[in-house]
């Protein structure tokens, strides 16, 4: 694995851990969403540290975080109504930072968020995702949690949020 400049991680940095959301993680998911979308990513709140920290104190957004032995925030998903029934959240907003790529952080987020933190939260009755169409791990790893496939969205996301990594799907045109 390289760093985001190309430098070898150090070995203890390929260490990671899963918990929920705590208020130093604002600035490094901050940094995670420049990192993979540039400025592009729709959705702003993810750009302001303070924003971030009131939207969880609030519930608006439950955020689930890994983290490096130091700190560093490496991946990210997020629990958010987007529906009108209270007790129905969807499961977005994730991402994990490109040297970390098929180290088992989306996994192990949605691991932690599915089998422990919605349990301890009575709250949450029911979960949907919307996985966007040039994310196929996250269309496959659904299956290890029993979710089932209904519906596709078309042009959930603008053009712009794919620039930062080139990201596309194959033949689209902004």
């Amino acid at each position: 694995m390289k760093s985001a400049d190309d430098k070898p991680i150090a070995q203890e940095q390929k260490l990671f851990t899963v918990g929920s959301f705590r208020p130093e993680d604002a600035d490094g998911i901050v940094q995670l969403f420049r990192a993979v979308y540039g400025e592009g990513y729709p959705i702003r709140l993810f750009y302001d540290p303070v924003e971030i920290i009131a939207a969880n104190e609030e519930g608006r957004y439950y955020s689930i975080c890994a983290r490096t032995a130091y700190g560093e925030v490496i991946g990210v998903t997020h629990l958010y109504h987007s529906a009108p029934c209270k007790s129905l959240y969807e499961t977005g907003v994730g991402l994990v930072r490109k040297e970390y790529r098929n180290s088992g952080a989306n996994k192990r987020l949605l691991g932690f968020l599915y089998n422990e933190f919605v349990p301890q939260n009575p709250h949450i009755e029911e979960l949907f995702g919307e996985a966007v169409c040039n994310h196929p791990y996250m269309q496959k790893v659904i299956e290890n949690f029993n979710f089932v496939e209904t519906a596709i969205e078309v042009a959930l996301m603008p053009a712009e949020a794919y620039t930062q990594e080139k990201a596309l799907p194959a033949g689209w045109r902004p």
